[in-house]
């Protein structure tokens, strides 16, 4: 018995590749409109500007804030959209840093360490002194 060839290896391959092409090209479209409306790079100055928005009013809400418990929730959310930001890269340090001193406070609040929120807040004004685009 002999061993006829056959095409259909061949079509199998060609099929494959056609089938990861199409898959390419129909997701291609939306993984670039991801990185241009938000995952992309961002420069320095639109970086500021974010996390000015953020970090504006936050003295001000933090006294105004009713305890210690809306404290918390406010630094808690605060941190969180600090962590949705993208950041340059000559901004990463900054950026660890606020999110540290943010942490530090809510938990000095929830722990109700005086000493803690006098140190975390004392850094705080560290860094907006420092950093003067934070307020």
């Amino acid at each position: 018995m002999t061993h006829h060839r056959t095409l259909f290896p061949l079509l199998v391959i060609a099929m494959t590749l056609a089938l990861v092409a199409m898959i390419f090209f129909s997701f291609r479209d939306r993984f670039e409109a991801t990185l241009n409306n938000g995952n992309g790079r961002v420069d320095a100055v639109e970086y500021q500007s974010n996390a000015h928005a953020i970090l504006k009013d936050l003295r001000v809400d933090l006294a105004i804030s009713a305890d210690d418990t809306a404290r918390i929730v406010l630094l808690q959310q605060t941190q969180r959209q600090l962590l949705e930001l993208i950041v340059p890269s000559n901004y990463k340090e900054i950026h660890l840093e606020l999110v540290i001193t943010l942490s530090q406070l809510a938990s000095a609040y929830e722990a109700e360490d005086i000493a803690g929120v006098t140190s975390a807040s004392s850094r705080w004004e560290d860094l907006v002194s420092q950093y003067s685009w934070i307020e």
